[in-house]
């Protein structure tokens, strides 16, 4: 997590103003630890501050989801994101586009 959060400060150097992000988490198969959980929620908040205007999140565990939209609403960026589940469809990549651009 903390390369993450390294790379996606060197990333946002020269972000748009506004954007939107797409995060693939459907191969994870393990809740996120605690002391992930906390660099993602700064980098949540890191995101915002540079633009970030919406998310989807692609998930196939439901304990990760749980964790992700309780730290959405940590970081302020819950009624901007949204989740879909990668069980239920094999077309989440449109549907997370969709979300993002329309």
């Amino acid at each position: 997590m903390e390369s993450w959060y390294s790379d996606s400060v060197k990333a946002l150097e020269n972000s748009p103003k506004s954007f939107g992000v797409m995060v693939d988490l459907h191969n994870l198969q393990t809740p996120l630890p605690i002391d992930s959980q906390s660099k993602l929620e700064e980098g949540q908040k890191y995101y915002k501050r540079r633009g970030m205007k919406r998310s989807v999140v692609i998930l196939k565990n439901e304990i990760t989801k749980i964790q992700y939209k309780r730290i959405a609403m940590n970081t302020g960026i819950r009624k901007n994101e949204r989740y879909i589940d990668a069980s239920m469809s094999d077309d989440w990549k449109t549907i997370g586009l969709k979300w993002l651009t329309d």
